[in-house]
C-alpha cells in the first residue's frame, strides 16, 4: 500500500489520490470500520483555480480559529531510527504538514513548501515547517531515506494510528480526515487554520495574508 500502485487501487476504493470528482469536489469518502488504517487517509483535493485578486487569506482555510480559542498539541511522536532528534519549533508562525512517503501528492507538495520557505525568508516573515509523517513502522526505512535526502522542514513521525486519530480529533477533523493536511500555527502555539487535501502554487499568497493579518 505504499507504492503508487497500491495508491491507484486505494483510488479505486475511496476516490482517493484521484483529485475530485466529476462535479469537481472530493469523492465521497466510503463508511470506515472503526479501527483507523493511515491508507484510509490519503486523497488529494480538488482543483483550486488560481486567485485573480489580492486574496484576504481566509480562502485557503477550511476551519479558522481566533486567537486563545484551541492551543495547538502536537502529536505524540516517534523518533526516526538513524536521523538526529527533531529540533524544538522555533518561535514564530508554524506551517504544519501532515503526510506520508506513499502519499504521491504530499510528496509533490515538497518542492512547492521549499519554495514558500524562501519566500516567507525573503519577506522577512518567520514561519518554519514541521512535516509529520504517518508512515507505519514497517516504512521506517522509507522515511529514513527522504528525510537524509533532504526536505523543506523539521520532518517528524507520528507514535501511532491511535496518536494520529487523536490529532485529528484535537484539530477539528474527523478520524477520515484525508493527508495531506496543512495547520497554521500562531507564534502563541494556537492553532489558527486548517486545511485538508493538496495545495497549490497560488496558495502562496493567501498563506502569506493570513499570516499577515491574524
Amino acid at each position: 500500500m505504499r507504492s503508487d500502485a497500491a495508491c491507484v487501487s486505494l483510488a479505486l476504493l475511496l476516490g482517493a489520490c484521484s483529485g475530485s470528482s466529476e462535479s469537481g469536489g472530493p469523492a465521497p469518502l466510503s463508511a470506515r470500520a472503526e479501527t483507523i488504517s493511515r491508507t484510509d487517509s490519503v486523497k488529494a483535493a480538488p482543483g483550486a483555480a488560481a486567485a485573480t485578486t489580492a486574496p484576504s487569506g481566509d480562502g485557503f482555510c477550511e476551519k479558522t480559529f481566533g486567537p486563545g480559542q484551541k492551543p495547538f498539541v502536537a502529536p505524540v511522536e516517534r523518533p526516526i531510527g538513524g536521523v538526529p532528534a527533531a529540533v524544538p519549533t522555533p518561535a514564530g508562525w508554524s506551517y504544519v504538514n501532515l503526510w506520508a512517503t506513499w502519499c504521491k501528492p504530499c510528496i509533490e507538495e515538497m518542492g512547492l513548501f521549499a519554495r514558500w520557505r524562501d519566500g516567507f525568508q525573503r519577506e522577512g516573515m518567520g514561519v518554519s515547517f514541521d512535516l509529520w509523517s504517518i508512515d507505519a513502522l514497517a516504512d521506517e526505512a522509507a522515511l529514513k531515506s527522504r528525510v537524509t535526502t533532504g526536505l523543506p522542514g523539521t520532518v517528524r513521525w507520528v507514535e501511532s494510528d491511535a496518536a494520529f486519530a487523536t490529532f485529528l480529533d484535537s484539530v477539528g477533523l474527523d478520524k477520515t480526515a484525508a493527508i495531506p493536511i496543512h495547520l497554521l500555527v500562531d507564534p502563541a502555539k494556537n492553532l489558527r487554520c486548517v486545511r485538508v487535501g493538496s495545495i497549490h502554487p497560488e496558495d502562496y499568497a493567501q498563506v502569506k495574508s493570513f499570516i499577515a493579518t491574524h
